[in-house]
């Protein structure tokens, strides 16, 4: 409840639990180790419409920051020939998943899945044509989730000496997806995969990024990953890398980034580990994510 000119607020302010996960031990794309229910509670599947076999194929990834918004890329709805998003109706979004197929049967427990009522992009976002700028995209579905052990929202928060203080050199972020698991012709993981990928300034990022990689790393970008043959790759777009600190006495799962770029080779089939992934900050998005919540 809150005083406000001489009067209480009529009911006390409910806050849900962020950024936990449950007491469990913990391969993402290029290494890593298979996800245990609820490891990444608030990681969702982005799916699209496949009108050939009625079916929904993953496309992306994403993270759960409310009952009814989850953070994606931009990129994952975009169309870049009519430089449009794609229609909302073609999307679904599916959370307390561990396999990549829509209807997998091991998933009947946890799964909850949503349609799709909005997808907002920034106003400047033009694709590839501006180097994936403001590569961020809020999904707001038409079924709330209903948190739960292995469905539950990762933390937000855009005060920027705790966003400095999470993100140093080295510091472990946490991402998922079911992106390509070889570094050559690799198809996508069928179990839900995680990494830990070391945070690198963008000096050092822009200095061991590959030359396709290189002008991608701008601004509003923040950098994570390793040369040691761990990356997110193709299908693991849209993904959160959240970072864990302890506040209050209890660690919590604080979103930073979302992929955005994917170290792909030029075939654009295989894995390109010899590079790092850049994310979207979500810190310089604070004002349009809020639109939203």
């Amino acid at each position: 409840m809150q005083c406000s000119q001489g009067a209480w607020s009529s009911g006390p302010v409910c806050v849900a639990e962020c950024g936990t996960t449950p007491p469990i031990v913990s391969q993402l794309v290029l290494g890593g180790e298979t996800a245990r229910n609820g490891e990444v509670p608030w990681h969702a599947g982005i799916y699209v419409k496949n009108p050939s076999v009625n079916n929904y194929q993953q496309i992306c990834g994403g993270s759960l920051v409310s009952t009814t918004v989850i953070l994606s890329a931009a990129h994952c709805f975009w169309n870049e020939v009519t430089k449009r998003l794609e229609n909302k109706h073609n999307y679904a979004v599916a959370v307390g998943k561990l396999y990549r197929d829509w209807d997998h049967v091991k998933d009947e427990r946890f799964v909850q899945k949503s349609n799709i009522s909005k997808i907002a992009v920034p106003k400047l976002y033009r694709g590839i044509e501006l180097d994936y700028h403001h590569d961020i995209a809020v999904v707001v579905v038409t079924k709330p989730f209903e948190y739960k052990l292995h469905v539950s929202p990762v933390c937000l928060d855009f005060r920027p000496d705790f966003n400095n203080e999470q993100l140093q050199s080295g510091q472990l972020g946490k991402a998922a997806g079911w992106g390509l698991t070889t570094k050559y012709r690799g198809s996508e993981s069928q179990e839900l995969k995680v990494i830990e990928l070391p945070y690198e300034d963008l000096d050092r990022c822009i200095n061991l990024t590959s030359r396709q990689l290189k002008h991608y790393v701008v601004y509003d970008k923040i950098c994570a990953g390793s040369l040691d043959g761990e990356a997110l790759c193709r299908g693991d777009s849209g993904g959160g890398l959240a970072f864990l600190s302890e506040v209050s006495g209890v660690s919590r799962y604080y979103l930073r980034g979302i992929a955005s770029t994917s170290p792909l080779l030029s075939n654009d089939i295989s894995c390109n580990v010899d590079s790092l992934t850049s994310f979207t900050a979500i810190i310089k998005y604070e004002d349009f994510i809020k639109l939203y919540l």
